[in-house]
């Protein structure tokens, strides 16, 4: 899936570090090119299907895989999770525009062309 260069994790902390530092190296450079608007509404509709995707992940490794060791206990278990997709899906919709606008129009005007 992910390429064995990619994938290689740091020995002691355990974390893909190298991927980190492309992603972040990339990250920065696609922000200091971009408008501010523009790269905070690729941030916006990058980070909510990732919310939608945990909130899954939670569901589907609790029924799956039941013995796994757990650092901690997701309240209202598959309550919870389900209605953080629902959420998320419908703040997503909203934020690309299939729902409504994300943002109101610009009151502004183009000026009229001379001559």
């Amino acid at each position: 899936m992910i390429r064995r260069q990619f994938a290689k994790t740091h020995p002691t902390r355990h974390v893909p570090t190298r991927v980190t530092w492309i992603v972040g190296a990339a990250s920065a450079a696609v922000a200091g090119f971009l408008p501010i608007g523009e790269a905070a509404e690729l941030t916006d509709i990058g980070i909510l299907p990732a919310f939608v995707v945990v909130c899954a992940a939670v569901i589907v490794l609790r029924y799956r895989q039941p013995d796994l060791p757990r650092t901690f206990r997701t309240p209202w278990m598959p309550v919870m999770p389900a209605v953080g997709i629902v959420l998320k899906r419908g703040a997503g919709a909203v934020a690309v525009g299939t729902v409504g606008t994300a943002t109101p129009p610009s009151p502004v005007r183009p000026r009229p062309r001379r001559g």
